[in-house]
């Protein structure tokens, strides 16, 4: 084999690059593929000396992956608090609560989203920044949910797709506010849908709900099924 000469010896395995080097230039594959899995070698051990020198100094190795970017928690600022409207999708796709018109609400503890002509609907929040403190995610939601502050607008990511968020103000705002501080509350919605499905006879395999309108619909199928099988009495005593 070419890479036969890197006995891993300083003096001889600067030779033997420039001699996989020299094979591999001529059309020696083989020589291509050793000399490829030693840039592997190099690129995984970035403090390794001797040939991964060599390799360095011929600029044949990627420079390292910059770390991931620490998140922690942190408080949502005034920017992102509120409510908004979608003013345009980010792609061509317009998904549910992705549509020109959307209103979303944002607080530190959850956030809301109403598409036009449908009712509003909640996910829990707890939310998180880097150290930059330009995007913040929600790390309480299964789906992926992320807010990047562009001034003057915010763009919102969640679940694979993007849109442009604008803030409501004066009425408009107030009406929203206050129409997510009449709904149920979540944590209460999505215990009673707990209790309710573990009161189930036969069991529950799916995932349990997360957002108001599944907890909701969730409770309310529950409660058919043992309204169905053990009467309206046990249903209410079971999903109290």
């Amino acid at each position: 084999m070419y890479g036969s000469g890197l006995s891993f010896d300083p003096r001889t395995e600067v030779r033997g690059i420039e001699t996989l080097g020299e094979a591999c230039a001529r059309g020696a594959q083989t020589a291509c593929d050793e000399l490829e899995i030693l840039v592997e070698i190099c690129e995984r051990d970035q403090a390794r000396g001797g040939f991964c020198g060599r390799l360095r100094e011929a600029q044949r190795l990627r420079p390292p992956a910059p770390p991931p970017p620490q998140w922690s928690q942190a408080p949502l600022p005034a920017a992102l608090a509120g409510c908004f409207r979608v003013r345009a999708p980010g792609g061509p796709r317009e998904p549910e609560g992705f549509g020109v018109g959307t209103l979303y609400c944002f607080t530190e503890g959850q956030a809301f989203m109403k598409p036009v002509g449908a009712p509003w609907d909640a996910w829990p929040a707890r939310w998180s920044s880097t150290s930059e403190g330009i995007v913040f995610r929600n790390e309480a939601a299964r789906e992926m949910m992320e807010l990047r502050k562009e001034t003057p607008e915010i763009l919102l990511q969640r679940g694979g797709f993007s849109a442009w968020l604008e803030r409501l103000a004066g009425p408009e705002a107030e009406a929203a506010l206050a129409e997510t501080a009449a709904l149920p509350a979540l944590e209460e919605a999505c215990a009673r849908a707990s209790r309710c499905v573990s009161a189930l006879p036969y069991g529950y395999d799916g995932l349990m709900p997360e957002t108001l309108r599944e907890c909701l619909a969730t409770e309310k199928g529950a409660r058919e099924m043992i309204e169905g099988e053990r009467g309206k009495e046990a249903a209410e005593k079971a999903c109290r």
